[in-house]
């Protein structure tokens, strides 16, 4: 029985092209999932104006080797919900100064340390005591309607996290392949790697695996 194997790689849809054409040629998938709904695939990638460097760092890894790329995002966060959680986040970074110091502080190592930094344990330990202290800002100081928000955004993600995974092993279950890689927010990692613990498919034993660094 074949092992197939997944890379999650994290992103924040900025960073360093070039970087990702090395991370992409160093795994060489021949499949590559992508934090994108199919409905809006074909759309996004006819308006090149609007490339992320993610999908720009595809385009040229597929002119170098053929790979196919699957859609995955299939769960639509209702209307609104963005713009209550910028909302949100302009409260906190109102009342802790903490906060805004860890927020900054994570954004200049994405800046100067790029995948490497985004796809390491580092990132993981900062990301989570960013979420500790948005949680305890809003369950301190926050308004009854806050809190519920708060706990309506973080159910939307744990959906949408359940939706990708789902997608993924649906379609690794129908498809043989042996490399793949699943781009996708970096934050999300942790999560999906609860998610895919000890994971088999149909089709044979699927191995997920952080990026190496």
């Amino acid at each position: 029985m074949s092992l197939s194997r997944i890379t999650l790689v994290g992103t924040v849809h900025r960073g360093s092209e070039d970087e990702l054409v090395r991370i992409l040629e160093a795994i060489s998938p021949d499949l590559i999932f992508e934090e994108s709904r199919p409905s809006d695939f074909e759309a996004w990638y006819r308006n090149p104006a609007r490339y992320t460097p993610e999908m720009r760092a595809i385009c040229r890894y597929l002119k170098m080797k053929p790979a196919r790329q699957v859609p995955v995002d299939g769960y639509a966060i209702p209307n609104g919900f963005r713009g209550e959680m910028i909302s949100l986040e302009n409260f906190v970074r109102s009342n802790s100064l903490e906060y805004c110091e860890l927020t900054g502080a994570i954004d200049a190592r994405v800046d100067g340390f790029g995948f490497r930094f985004l796809n390491s344990l580092e990132y993981e330990a900062l990301s989570r005591k960013e979420a500790e202290i948005f949680e305890k800002i809003i369950g301190r100081l926050g308004s009854e309607a806050q809190r519920k928000q708060l706990s309506m955004w973080n159910d939307q993600i744990r959906k949408r996290e359940a939706v990708m995974v789902g997608n993924i092993r649906g379609f690794c279950g129908k498809t043989p392949f042996k490399e793949g890689v699943f781009l996708v927010g970096a934050a999300h990692i942790p999560a999906i790697l609860k998610l895919v613990e000890g994971s088999t498919m149909e089709g044979g034993p699927v191995e997920w695996r952080r990026l190496q660094q």
